[in-house]
């Protein structure tokens, strides 16, 4: 029988997510007119390939010419969307007298839109003023057509954005609340196996860094919980399969559905220590962003069960699982990596986890030094 944790109530309940999410099969073109209500002419904004691709993009173009929606195109957006490219489509979206915005991809394409978004209704805003929400003007409406199974932006008040220095930084801001949300699953059968295990780590670890997190409330910890439920269904359909390219639609329909769950449990909490140390890897080492946090479960999950044993083991009970099959889980998911560190390395990356908001609502309370320590035991090439 669960009891109440020592602490903790399970009428914190508080939450703020005003998006409508619509999901299913051809959900784009039964929502056109939902489009159509938020003005005469958007800018879309997706990347190079991948949308016209799957399909998606030709759904929402389609969708916008029936209604008599005129529309623009900045498909420009890469991996880690940069804060150029970002501007670069704010303005055409002012330029053009867009009422709103489309983000049509995965997080790279649809964070790109909400600060494409943000420059279009703030002409001349500067890169600081950006990322401390110093903006006149909200930012225009924002439409999100979900194409992977992983980052759960379309549910978020946060962007990540490559700034000028190269650094992968956020912004939240209720604003970039996403007014619709569309998730057609069939716009991600076309993904790569890697592409599609990546996006599934991250979404699995949007939902158990929400669980273990010091903002985390009873709804947070309940989609997070029912998240890793659906995914822990997935990684036994993966090994069984010996991959994904066997995936069913239902599969890939499930993937999504945790996703969605791992972006509800981060609009309440946000992201702990493994999503802030992952942005080195991606940056540095060029590792996807998903298998990047995956990589730093088992210490996540140490720190967690000195600090937090009780929670560990409520945690588990919940899903059902032992230790070692939820660890488990996530190897399923992740691929091997190669990452050879210095001692210089990890310690020349130590500016960046000082006052760092992830390992600050991370429970253990780990520093700058705790995660130098972390990197040179997993990645150390002195060790090789």
């Amino acid at each position: 029988m669960w009891m109440p944790l020592k602490g903790y109530s399970s009428m914190n309940m508080t939450m703020y997510m005003p998006v409508r999410l619509v999901t299913g099969r051809n959900c784009v073109a039964e929502r056109a007119a939902e489009i159509a209500a938020l003005g005469p002419r958007c800018l879309i904004i997706t990347g190079r390939h991948s949308s016209k691709a799957n399909g998606s993009l030709a759904d929402v173009t389609d969708a916008l010419d029936g209604q008599g929606v005129e529309w623009g195109l900045f498909d420009e957006i890469g991996a880690n969307p940069l804060l150029e490219d970002c501007e670069r489509a704010g303005r055409m979206a002012r330029e053009m007298g867009a009422a709103f915005v489309i983000g049509i991809g995965g997080g790279s394409a649809m964070d790109a839109a909400k600060c494409a978004a943000v420059f279009a209704a703030n002409p001349g805003l500067s890169e600081d003023d950006l990322y401390a929400v110093r903006w006149q003007t909200k930012a225009l409406p924002q439409v999100m057509v979900g194409t992977t199974a992983g980052t759960g932006s379309e549910v978020t008040m946060v962007a990540v954005i490559t700034d000028r220095s190269g650094r992968k930084r956020s912004f939240r801001d209720p604003s970039v609340f996403p007014v619709l949300a569309l998730g057609d699953a069939r716009y991600t059968i076309s993904m790569s196996e890697r592409e599609t295990l990546s996006t599934a780590a991250d979404a699995g670890m949007h939902c158990v860094e929400s669980y273990f997190n010091r903002q985390a409330n009873d709804y947070s910890r309940t989609v997070a919980l029912r998240g890793l439920r659906i995914l822990k269904s997935c990684a036994d359909m993966i090994r069984e399969k010996k991959g994904t390219e066997s995936l069913t639609l239902e599969d890939r329909e499930a993937l999504y559905a945790a996703s969605i769950y791992g972006g509800m449990a981060i609009a309440v909490t946000g992201t702990a220590m493994p999503h802030a140390v992952s942005y080195l890897l991606t940056e540095e080492y060029h590792i996807s962003h998903g298998t990047a946090c995956a990589v730093f479960l088992p210490d996540f999950f140490v720190l967690n069960e000195a600090a937090e044993p009780e929670l560990c083991k409520t945690f588990l009970e919940e899903l059902r699982l032992s230790r070692k099959d939820f660890l488990a889980m996530f190897r399923t998911l992740t691929p091997e990596i190669s990452v050879s560190m210095t001692e210089k390395d990890a310690a020349d990356a130590m500016g960046r986890f000082e006052n760092n908001n992830g390992l600050k609502k991370t429970f253990g309370s780990p520093d700058a030094l705790w995660v130098k320590e972390m990197l040179m035991r997993l990645f150390s090439s002195e060790s090789l």
